[in-house]
């Protein structure tokens, strides 16, 4: 009975969470971002930024593709 109410509890925390981290293992694992290699803040904040923005060009590219896929079905 407790497991089950702890669950309705997490769940609108679980959809957000996953948003979250699907997003940063899309990092780790296509992007290859492990650890920061530079010394200084502003170097370290700008290849993470980068990282950040080829992978959501990344994402949105193969989001098109899909929906044009479905477009042309």
């Amino acid at each position: 009975m407790r497991e089950q109410t702890q669950r309705e509890i997490e769940k609108p925390k679980h959809k957000i969470r996953a948003k979250v981290e699907h997003s940063f293992a899309r990092l780790k694992t296509q992007m290859k971002y492990h650890t920061s290699r530079y010394t200084g803040l502003v170097r370290n904040n700008m290849n993470f930024t980068i990282a950040c923005l080829a992978s959501n060009l990344k994402l949105f590219a193969h989001k098109q593709i899909a929906l044009r896929k479905v477009r042309n079905s």
